[in-house]
């Protein structure tokens, strides 16, 4: 090979290093510009948007989650579970049905006409079917603010028809006699004070 053809090449190769050294002298000299200079503002503005729809994400989530807990507003057992795990549910469905023992309570059903004779607070008295012979005490705690026609559970036909207010009746029972479900009569006391206007 001669001489001459080496050093040609050679001298191509010195110079495509030497190019290669000053486009990597360019690159340092800008990388050293924008570190010298800090972020762009651009670049700032885009990571602290990412960051917020982060923190927006995690905010999402954790409420989410925490739809995801059921917290009962009393003491009681489960009577009925409503729902599976798993289900979609609408707004305001009910996934458990909770008992009350520690305040135990009667369904019934008022009569419209007997609605103006009774008040809250009312004394009662309850006769269970469970318990015969004994009579447990009782106050009026609820009264619906909306009739509904008899429930077809009543037994009487007569009153199946009619108009009535559902009350809630909350007894007295420190023993724990009562099971949920027991049939049960209830008799109101007359009122000792004047009804209400």
């Amino acid at each position: 090979m001669p001489r001459e053809l080496a050093s040609q090449e050679a001298l191509e190769r010195a110079r495509m290093q030497l190019d290669i050294a000053r486009a990597g002298v360019d690159e340092a000299k800008q990388r050293l510009e924008l570190l010298r200079e800090g972020p762009r503002r651009e670049t700032i503005e885009q990571a602290r948007a990412e960051l917020e729809a982060h923190r927006a994400a995690v905010a999402t989530a954790e409420r989410r989650l925490g739809y995801t807990r059921l917290k009962s507003p009393v003491s009681g057992i489960v009577e009925v579970r409503l729902a599976e795990s798993g289900e979609v549910l609408a707004a305001g469905q009910p996934v458990l049905r909770i008992a009350e023992l520690d305040a135990p309570w009667v369904r019934a059903y008022l009569p419209e006409p007997d609605l103006a004779r009774v008040q809250l607070g009312q004394s009662a008295q309850v006769r269970v079917d469970g318990l015969p012979g004994q009579i447990l005490d009782g106050t009026l705690s609820f009264i619906a603010a909306e009739a509904e026609f008899t429930p077809k559970t009543v037994e009487t036909r007569e009153l199946r028809v009619d108009l009535v207010y559902r009350v809630k009746i909350r007894l007295n029972d420190p023993q724990g006699r009562l099971k949920i479900g027991m049939p049960a009569d209830v008799t109101l006391q007359p009122q000792t004070s004047s009804p209400r206007p």
